[in-house]
């Protein structure tokens, strides 16, 4: 599955109230993945990142550090 078949999945999920409907368009989503596919799609879709550190998070990181150095 295509990335951006999942992101629209997401966004149709946010997008609608009705609990049924969720249900069907996360398992529509589902059994379209191949097996390898469903481990990161689930933890997409439920908003967990697979990485401990996203590159913002070391970019930030470094900022700060190189700020502090300048400070000093």
């Amino acid at each position: 599955m295509l990335f951006a078949d999942l992101a629209a999945t997401s966004l149709a999920v946010g997008a609608t109230r009705s609990r049924k409907r969720k249900a069907e368009l996360l398992g529509e989503a589902l059994r379209a993945l191949d097996p390898g596919e469903v481990e990161p799609a689930v933890a997409y879709l439920s908003g967990e990142l697979r990485q401990r550190r996203t590159r913002i998070e070391k970019d930030l990181k470094s900022e700060e550090v190189n700020k502090s150095i300048q400070e000093s």
